[in-house]
């Protein structure tokens, strides 16, 4: 697993399932985790090749709320061909937000952004981890989601830190 962590957020990087991907975004957060992300899930598609889907799944239930750079990083990812491939065409995205409100204003952005409308929005990780698998099959890999029974969430895993300002 690796980790970037700033002052008031972190964002876990894990491939303990591949290729599930678990990104657990905690916390407020900045340009610097964003970068982590598109990077470590670059890495993540060269290893699995053209033949393998990655399944993304965004574990936001205790994020923050981004801040306008976050948000422009993103946007502006989102609109290249690189970005929509890595995150959209190619692989599947889930988010997994446990606030109503917070999925009906990701979907109503989805209405005007078609890069976020193919996002999949679930309320928990089995769902999404549920979804992916459904998703891997019809995509023709039929991965089994791990069981969860003894899953634990980063951010409580007592782990060495390293610190990214």
């Amino acid at each position: 697993m690796e980790r970037n962590e700033t002052q008031g957020g972190a964002v876990f990087l894990d491939d303990e399932h591949f290729p599930f991907l678990v990104v657990s975004w905690v916390g407020v957060g900045v340009v610097d985790h964003a970068k982590a992300y598109v990077e470590w899930v670059a890495r993540m598609a060269d290893r699995a090749g053209p033949d393998t889907t990655l399944m993304i799944i965004n574990d936001a239930t205790r994020a923050g709320r981004p801040g306008p750079e976050f948000r422009k990083f993103f946007s502006d990812f989102l609109g290249t061909a690189q970005g929509r491939a890595l995150l959209t065409t190619d692989n599947l995205t889930l988010v997994v937000l446990d606030n109503p409100l917070v999925r009906g204003a990701l979907t109503a952005v989805g209405w005007m952004a078609p890069a976020v409308r193919k996002m999949r929005v679930t309320s928990n990780l089995g769902a999404a981890f549920a979804a992916a698998a459904e998703e891997s099959a019809l995509r023709g890999q039929a991965i089994e989601p791990p069981n969860l029974e003894n899953y634990q969430h980063p951010g409580d895993r007592d782990q060495p830190r390293l610190q990214v300002d």
